[in-house]
């Protein structure tokens, strides 16, 4: 069974040779853009709940939509059930546009009931994943596996996001 490290090890193998995998000696295949996967695959460690945190904007807003569950618990495509019984105002944006294109007031019983989290909420980590990534990408690969694992985790624990 492959960890998640090892599948991190191996993309920073990768970053360290020409941005390339290769296949099996046998099979004239080669995977471009390792840079590039190791960022996605950084993107998607789950982080620990102690590592996220909240504007105090974003939950106020939360709050009023009187959802059951954590703010914590949600990701860009999941949708979020609203059961607020008074109609407030939600921006709703597209991507990482820091403009609204639109507005609505919403409520329970209204016309649509939920809507993708990405529309109204962001995600943002506190430290530019590139700098995580070039300090991936610095460990030395020469090390003992138990010694590499230590430091990738030391790497990771600076990852905190806020929503």
């Amino acid at each position: 069974m492959v960890n998640c490290f090892d599948i991190l090890i191996g993309l920073i193998s990768a970053c360290k040779s020409n941005n390339t995998l290769k296949g099996p000696s046998q099979f004239d295949w080669t995977m471009g853009g390792a840079r590039y996967l190791l960022g996605q695959t950084v993107r998607q460690i789950w982080n620990p709940v102690h590592h996220k945190c909240v504007s105090k904007a974003a939950l106020e807003l939360w709050d009023k939509l009187n959802v059951s569950d954590s703010i914590f618990d949600y990701w860009s495509n999941r949708y979020v059930v609203y059961k607020n019984t008074l109609p407030i105002k939600v921006k709703w944006y597209n991507g990482a546009n820091s403009k609204p294109y639109g507005e609505d007031e919403i409520y329970v019983g209204d016309k649509w009931g939920k809507f993708h989290f990405r529309s109204a909420f962001h995600i943002e980590h506190i430290i530019p994943i590139n700098s995580i990534l070039n300090r991936l990408i610095e460990i030395n690969l020469q090390n003992t596996k138990e010694e590499i694992y230590k430091e990738i985790s030391m790497i990771l624990n600076d990852i905190y996001v806020c929503y």
